[in-house]
């Protein structure tokens, strides 16, 4: 049966360690134990020269790629492969994801909240009180300190051993928190 897995590679290097898994894959034969290697992108709006908005994809989870396999000896030739850095999750034990929730990241079911986060824009404001639904912070809450509409991120602070610690986030990772608007 064949399943999702969500593979940590080096980050900004994903398309690179996708082709060399699929390169890997097929010199050894083990291609069948793999359907798909893909990394969900999203578009973002960028100055370009002359002041221009350039269009560019970027990974919507940076750092890391979606395999769909069926077969424990590819899973393991996977990690093996250069600038694979491990599973989601951490550890050497790959654990499979929801299809749903595969086929929402790739934008295949129901429009990504992330994807459509994105192409929302900025919907937030100084002093601001978010929660951050994803990343090392998860369930963390804090005030938004900066907005970039650029980079598509803010910059919020949170509490971390009793301290506020400025931490930037993507504004896909944010959301805002219970009875703040």
């Amino acid at each position: 049966m064949f399943r999702w897995y969500a593979v940590h590679a080096r980050t900004g290097h994903e398309r690179k360690v996708a082709r060399d898994i699929r390169q890997r894959l097929d010199s050894s034969g083990l291609a069948e134990g793999v359907r798909e290697i893909a990394f969900p992108t999203h578009s973002v709006r960028e100055p370009g020269p002359q002041g221009r908005q350039v269009v560019k994809e970027k990974p919507l989870l940076a750092g890391y790629l979606l395999v769909r396999a069926g077969d424990e000896h590819a899973l393991a030739l996977i990690r093996a492969t250069k600038g694979v850095l491990g599973w989601a999750g951490g550890g050497d034990e790959a654990i499979p994801m929801r299809d749903e929730e595969a086929l929402r990241m790739l934008g295949r079911g129901s429009q990504s909240e992330a994807a459509a986060s994105a192409q929302r824009g900025p919907t937030f404001k100084p002093g601001q009180r978010v929660r951050v639904i994803s990343g090392p912070l998860s369930d963390f809450e804090g005030a938004v300190s900066e907005c970039d509409e650029h980079a598509q991120t803010v910059t919020v602070d949170v509490q971390i051993f009793g301290r506020a610690t400025p931490a930037v986030v993507a504004f896909a990772d944010v959301r805002a928190a219970e009875g703040s608007k």
